[in-house]
């Protein structure tokens, strides 16, 4: 009954708690502060019966005295404040393992408690090996958790683990936890936020806690408890979890260490993943949008792969469909929110007024002019949607496994027969999963480029429909298919509580939609259709052959 009840606790935390937050963030108020910023994220569980909450140093745990041996505790970046550890070993008969980066530095005299052992490891992906079975290893190499409990031979797992990081460091090591990798069975962290958390001009959405939060209720962990403390300089909470949702991948865990695949596990941890020489990702808004962006370039930022460069787009006078139609008169100069995400991430984001407005092809024009070597991968986002943190790691993979593809999470095919009288514009269908697709991508969901992809017919708007103008994907599909690149699709739909080993939809939220969404003008479908059928809904090879040597250019890879 307690396990049907956390889980479904936490089913119902990690559906809602992206919406809630977002619904609660208003950009035209300063937001909250103080201990407000943490109502969202009370604890939604409590400890199993006969398992009573107790204090153990700063932090809270369901009662470790239960603990059985041989048991397994980790504090992790605890210099300085030995509390949890001594009540650990006080209250239990666990291997205790103090882990710090650097510590070797810090003075802290070596423990003669046998069942106490000190390490020096920082966490995050691997660079090196990490020293062992020694009561006091002295790398200070950067590894995965799991490997490291490896390397120690913690093979049934970390019972505990007290992380006393802050900032970027407890940032890093959260986002390298991963499923079926020695996930500790209860967590405690604190998150600390400063009064004044942001370089000037940037007004904090709550979206890192939401990311953090999400990260972990994807893992599988619900909160036990939290503890806020407000004060004048920063506010603070503690916050306890329980690991209450075990995929297959860790209920598989034990057969596979004992069947002797441990070390294989532990050396694809150790393999470089692929990486693009220059990774850059590129969206576009503008006023009446653009004040509601932070959230998603937060959860691009603090995912699993940080782009070399990120640029938003935001055309200040937009003027979209007819001169009658609706116009947005756009601001004299960028929002606040906006202006001061630049300065928050130390100047990979980059925000920009383009040269014109491009319509919703904005998101990727400039940054093509911004960008000229052919190489570089150039991944698109939507401004109103929230990522996984796997999306643009995964989109680099699989286009770097496929280089001559575009690469998306989903397309829509659609159909010409120019042999009936008159031409019969066909049907549109979606393809979802794996494969090749003739079609435009649907690239809310994200997508991935090289730059050499595209040649400079593709900011020839005025030679289309107007239609084309308004409908990105169909613009970008279009080209695609002119130059002959193909475009993949990603099989997107693996199981959440795995999504660090199977690819997952990569769109955590999607912000419905509202008076500033193209689609949801009456014209919509009928000015994408005119765009379509000027090009024969992509399906007469003649026609993109003929089109193109109109011009003198030539195609990405040749014509069969």
């Amino acid at each position: 009954m307690y396990g049907s009840q956390a889980l479904a606790n936490l089913t119902i935390f990690r559906s809602n708690l992206l919406g809630n937050v977002w619904q609660s963030y208003n950009p035209e108020a300063p937001y909250a502060q103080g201990a407000k910023q943490f109502d969202p994220f009370a604890a939604i569980i409590s400890c199993p019966p006969h398992r009573e909450l107790k204090q153990y140093g700063s932090s809270s745990f369901c009662n470790l005295s239960k603990l059985q041996k041989p048991c397994i505790i980790y504090s992790i970046g605890s210099a300085g404040n030995k509390d949890f550890e001594k009540a650990a070993l006080e209250s239990t008969q666990c291997q205790v393992h103090s882990v710090q980066c650097g510590a070797a530095a810090d003075g802290s005299p070596a423990s003669t408690e046998r069942r106490q052992k000190q390490h020096t490891a920082c966490f995050g992906e691997a660079t090196a090996s990490t020293s062992s079975s020694s009561s006091s290893s002295t790398s200070n190499a950067t590894v995965p958790l799991g490997l490291f409990a490896h390397k120690l031979g913690h093979l049934r797992g970390i019972d505990v683990a007290h992380v006393g990081l802050q900032g970027e460091q407890l940032l890093q090591f959260l986002s390298h936890l991963k499923h079926g990798a020695f996930l500790p069975r209860q967590l405690s962290l604190t998150l600390q936020l400063p009064a004044e958390n942001a370089k000037a001009g940037l007004r904090k959405a709550p979206s890192e806690l939401a990311l953090v939060f999400q990260h972990m209720a994807a893992l599988g962990y619900a909160a036990t408890s939290s503890k806020v403390t407000d004060a004048a300089a920063s506010s603070s909470a503690a916050f306890s979890f329980l690991h209450v949702e075990h995929n297959s991948a860790r209920a598989g865990r034990a057969s596979r260490l004992s069947a002797g695949s441990a070390g294989d596990d532990a050396d694809s941890a150790l393999q470089p993943p692929l990486r693009a020489k220059r990774l850059v990702v590129s969206v576009s808004s503008f006023p009446g949008r653009v004040e509601y962006i932070n959230p998603t370039i937060f959860s691009i930022m603090h995912g699993l792969r940080k782009p070399d460069a990120l640029y938003i787009w935001v055309p200040l006078n937009v003027s979209r469909f007819k001169e009658d139609d609706r116009e947005i008169q756009g601001l004299k100069e960028l929002p606040d929110n906006v202006k001061g995400l630049a300065g928050h991430f130390n100047g990979v984001v980059k925000v920009k007024i383009p040269p014109k407005d491009y319509g919703p092809a904005t998101k990727l024009l400039p940054t093509l002019l911004e960008e000229k070597d052919p190489d570089t991968v150039i991944i698109t986002i939507d401004d109103d949607s929230m990522y996984r943190p796997e999306t643009i790691l995964h989109l680099e993979q699989e286009i770097m496994a496929r280089p001559d593809h575009a690469i998306v999470w989903s397309c829509e095919i659609t159909h010409w027969d120019p042999k009936k009288a008159p031409p019969k514009k066909g049907w549109r269908e979606w393809k979802l999963n794996a494969g090749v697709c003739r079609g435009f991508p649907t690239a809310f969901a994200s997508a991935a480029y090289r730059r050499e992809f595209f040649d400079d017919l593709v900011f020839d708007q005025a030679r289309a429909p107007e239609g084309c103008l308004h409908h990105d994907d169909v613009w970008f599909g279009v080209h695609l298919w002119l130059r002959n690149v193909p475009i993949w699709v990603i099989d997107g739909f693996g199981i959440e509580s795995n999504c660090d080993t199977r690819k997952c939809w990569p769109v955590l939220y999607h912000r419905p939609k509202n008076r500033m969404s193209i689609s949801l003008h009456p014209d919509a479908g009928t000015k994408a259709d005119a765009c379509l059928d000027f090009f024969k809904h992509m399906d007469d090879d003649e026609l993109r052959k003929k089109m193109m040597a109109d011009k003198g250019l030539q195609p990405f890879r040749p014509f069969e």
